[in-house]
């Protein structure tokens, strides 16, 4: 949307380079900035959906079929250095679409929704890449390249390099981006070759890198343990915390419990990834076919023979196909399983954690804390007992004889009259 830098100009260019003004729209052909729907998403959606699901998304053809160029106004102007700040928006040169493709249109943005919820970022995609991400990172910490004789070896092999006796010049895996030789033999046999040399290295320090390798080979992946939808759970308020600000209100509560040999285990980091997901259909919550431009009558696409001054305009679609959904944007949160072992553990503190942010979010004006429940103890005979490390906060019994808390309200809450919410007691 704005014209090249060139390091060697005197002033700041204003112009595009290499394109004139009337020919602008050539640039939306493979990445089209209005809308998203170009040739590339064209080809891909239609190859991804046959291997993935054995059929394609429906005829994409048309859309290379009926393109045409005709005059039409930006949907988002200031976005585009022609229209910015000023008054006269003035119209451009764009690829539009007959009126008649206006459902089309939409069945083409729900594929892209489609593909990315089951396939690019379908729960065994993500958990595959997680996986592949810390194997990656493991292996970073033992190997590198040898930068002196691999920047000119097109047979060279990472090799391990952080043990005693190793004198040779090093690059790490994860810096070979800096040098295109070594960058060009990063491909899908890199994880051949670190599991080659991790297998010939029987070295303790290997030892999470062999079980990584070892579970990839056989197909033991992470596991997603629990999603949940923001807007049902805490709103915006939720997803503006970091993953990692997410992952540390998982852990405040203290999960554990006992393995076969009775001894305490906890949850720690390691154990589960929180993964903040968001699909939209290209325009984030914006509908992506308003932002189209669409020949309204015949009439105007016989005038499409004309010089480009007489071209016809392009108008935005008045009346929107009935398929037309209600939310263009979906944003979950996931979490993921990294120790096979701690599936239970994280599954039960999940809902816990899902309780209690529930609670928050119908309950704004309360203080909920988060206690342990072994720590808790009632008499058989319900003999009324001080307990100060409840904070003098009522503690009740439901009909499962389970303990429920009831939450304080903060001091000053105008919010007098709302019942208080209960959270229920989880025991490890």
């Amino acid at each position: 949307g704005s014209p090249l830098s060139d390091p060697h100009a005197p002033t700041t260019q204003k112009t595009f380079v290499g394109r004139e003004m009337d020919k602008e729209f050539l640039y939306d052909v493979v990445n089209n900035r209005h809308n998203g729907l170009d040739t590339d998403k064209i080809d891909y959606y239609d190859r991804d959906s046959l291997a993935a699901n054995g059929c394609k998304q429906g005829n994409l053809n048309i859309f290379l079929r009926d393109a045409c160029v005709a005059w039409g106004e930006y949907s988002n102007p200031q976005m585009y250095f022609q229209c910015k700040d000023k008054n006269d928006l003035g119209r451009h040169l764009m690829i539009c679409y007959p009126s008649k493709h206006t459902s089309s249109a939409m069945n083409f943005f729900a594929t892209r929704m489609k593909n990315h919820e089951t396939i690019y970022t379908h729960k065994k995609t993500k958990a595959a890449e997680l996986q592949m991400v810390d194997l990656l990172l493991e292996a970073d910490k033992h190997f590198s390249m040898l930068f002196s004789t691999q920047l000119y070896d097109p047979h060279g092999i990472p090799v391990p390099t952080r043990f005693y006796g190793f004198k040779f010049q090093q690059l790490p895996i994860s810096r070979a981006w800096m040098f295109p030789r070594l960058f060009l033999r990063m491909d899908d046999t890199i994880t051949s070759v670190i599991e080659s040399k991790a297998v010939e290295n029987p070295l303790p320090q290997l030892g999470r890198l062999r079980e990584l390798l070892n579970d990839r080979r056989k197909h033991k992946f992470y596991k997603c343990v629990a999603e949940v939808e923001i807007g049902t759970l805490g709103g915006d308020e939720l997803w503006e915390m970091s993953e990692d600000e997410i992952n540390e209100e998982f852990l405040a509560q203290q999960p554990r419990h006992l393995d076969s040999d009775g001894k305490v285990v906890r949850l720690e980091a390691d154990d589960f990834i929180v993964e903040k997901r968001t699909l939209h259909y290209g325009r984030k919550e914006k509908n992506p076919v308003s932002q189209m431009r669409f020949l309204k009558n015949k009439s105007d696409q016989a005038k499409l023979s004309n010089p480009i001054p007489k071209l016809p305009i392009a108008e935005e679609v008045e009346n929107l196909p009935m398929n037309t959904p209600s939310s263009f944007l979906r944003r979950t949160i996931r979490f993921f399983c990294c120790t096979a072992n701690q599936y239970e553990l994280i599954s039960h503190t999940f809902e816990s954690w899902k309780e209690h942010k529930t609670q928050q979010a119908e309950n704004p004006n309360c203080v909920f804390e988060v206690l342990n429940g072994n720590e808790v103890e009632v008499d058989d005979d319900d003999e009324e007992e001080e307990t100060p490390h409840l904070n003098s906060q009522p503690v009740t019994q439901d009909d499962d004889f389970e303990l429920l808390l009831s939450p304080r309200k903060r001091k000053g809450s105008e919010d007098s009259n709302t019942k208080p919410a209960k959270k229920r007691l989880s025991y490890n």
